[in-house]
């Protein structure tokens, strides 16, 4: 499922065998690049498109630098987050229930970009 909230482009996965978290994350970024036409506009191709992690285990844009990328995993969910800037994303599986509430994340994430822009 792909939300668009402002600019903050969030995506949200079933953990599954068939992807590593580093693949998760590069799906997203092709899919922003391509919704934000950054392969047209800045002259990008799928394949120069680079991720890496800080020492910290942060990930970041190597390629493009200017675009932020997070990603966040919780029992069976991945939930990935890119926006042109720094930008930061976190899921928690609810332990009492076991559910899971995308559109109380969305909120969240409004909340977030909101007070960041303050």
């Amino acid at each position: 499922m792909i939300q668009n909230v402002g600019e903050v482009y969030l995506y949200f996965f079933q953990r599954s065998k068939e992807y590593s978290t580093k693949e998760v994350m590069l799906i997203c970024a092709l899919d922003y690049c391509r919704s934000k036409k950054m392969f047209s506009d800045k002259g990008l191709d799928s394949s120069m498109i680079k991720i890496n992690r800080s020492s910290s285990g942060k990930p970041y844009f190597e390629n493009p630098s200017d675009v932020g990328i997070s990603v966040s995993h919780s029992g069976k969910y991945i939930v990935c987050a890119v926006a042109n800037g720094e930008i930061g994303v976190d899921i928690e599986q609810l332990s009492h229930t076991g559910s899971f509430c995308p559109s109380l994340s969305l909120i969240s994430a409004k909340i977030k970009q909101l007070v960041t822009a303050l």
